[in-house]
């Protein structure tokens, strides 16, 4: 836990008033190298509340170091803003185009990020629109538990469905594209789609 909150506090900037920002990071989403990029964002930010909980379960005489303090100044300081539409923006600037993978529906699941459920339903619905059809497999089964943690039983369905495309008989191999193409032994994408179920 040490090593990966130090990572994370050489890897984030400063802003000022306690606010901290990653700079020219890529996150799920590999056609934007952002800054502000609220998958790691989100990732980072609980990375460090976990490592300060964990220092004051087993070194609790660290937990008022500087080391210690830092990460948890650096764990509040980092935020994924809500745009005035009412869904996370997925980097700074974020102005509409076309993303690979719909990282804010990561934020809910599995990241755990805090939101309310208006919020959580903005994610989804903003950002499945804007994602491309590539990369079915890693993209879908997230979007498909999101729906049903909001109890959205006919979106459900359909990204299930989407995702479900990806897998090929006669063995039941998942791949990265629907029937076959792409990567045709996606191990990431078959995590997302064992996830649905």
């Amino acid at each position: 836990m040490r090593g990966v909150a130090d990572f994370w506090v050489a890897r984030v900037n400063s802003t000022g008033n306690g606010r901290y920002k990653l700079l020219s990071i890529m996150g799920p989403d590999e056609w934007h190298r952002m800054d502000g990029e609220a998958y790691n964002t989100a990732l980072a930010s609980l990375c460090l509340k976990y490592a300060v909980e964990t220092a004051a379960m087993v070194a609790p005489d660290q937990l008022h170091s500087s080391r210690v303090a830092h990460w948890g100044e650096v764990s509040k300081g980092l935020s994924v803003p809500i745009t005035a539409d009412g869904h996370h923006q997925t980097y700074d600037n974020y102005s509409g185009e076309a993303i690979m993978q719909p990282a804010v529906a990561d934020l809910g699941y599995p990241l755990m990020w805090p939101m309310n459920a208006t919020t959580r339903k903005q994610d989804l619905d903003f950002y499945w629109q804007k994602t491309s059809g590539f990369i079915v497999g890693m993209n879908w089964p997230m979007v498909s538990i999101g729906c049903n943690e909001l109890n959205d039983t006919s979106n459900a369905a359909l990204f299930t469905a989407w995702a479900y495309s990806t897998v090929n008989a006669p063995f039941m191999v998942v791949s990265e594209e629907p029937g076959g193409a792409g990567c045709p032994n996606f191990v990431t994408g078959a995590g997302g789609v064992l996830q649905m179920f």
